[in-house]
């Protein structure tokens, strides 16, 4: 679908200007698979532990894979930003700007 695609282009625009942006300076850039998945019976374990491990990390720049649910992007962003990673942005964006008023 159209949403669909905008949502892929956005998503390729980001990862290229985040790829530059590294390429160009000394921005770390990570990716974090989260396993927030349905078929994953520990999914609920995990959250904590991984807030805590990239709170930690040196990155400035991370991707968070696997979160599946608005329910999960909401916790691990707010998390996050608590951990200092206050700038977000997600399919959560996508959706409210795309929604009317």
């Amino acid at each position: 679908t159209l949403v669909t695609t905008n949502i892929n282009i956005m998503k390729a625009k980001l990862i290229l200007i985040a790829s530059l942006i590294a390429y160009g300076s000394s921005i770390k850039i990570g990716s974090y698979n989260t396993f927030q998945i349905v078929t994953n019976p520990l999914a609920s374990t995990l959250r904590d532990p991984q807030i805590t491990q990239i709170g930690e990390s040196d990155l400035d720049v991370i991707c968070l894979q696997e979160l599946l649910t608005m329910k999960d992007v909401v916790e691990y962003t707010t998390d996050l930003a608590a951990a200092g990673f206050t700038n977000t942005f997600s399919q959560l964006n996508i959706q409210q700007e795309a929604s009317p008023q």
